[in-house]
């Protein structure tokens, strides 16, 4: 992650945690770089989920958790 995106979703989570303790978020399991970027940013991959989103078929998503 550059310097910039890293700061960005630093601010952004930060911001998060003013109101929650943790913040989830969902990753294709095709999409290598993306789980590469929330496991270096501290996520925690909690589980695997067929996910449908809207006008698309169901898909393998990987829920990450990043916690206070």
């Amino acid at each position: 992650v550059s310097q910039s995106r890293y700061k960005v979703k630093s601010l952004m989570l930060n911001y998060a945690f003013n109101f929650v303790d943790k913040v989830a978020f969902y990753v294709g399991a095709g999409n290598i770089r993306s789980q590469k970027a929330m496991e270096r940013i501290g996520g925690i991959k909690v589980r695997e989920e067929i996910v449908a989103y809207f006008g698309e078929p169901s898909r393998l998503n990987f829920r990450y958790e990043i916690y206070k």
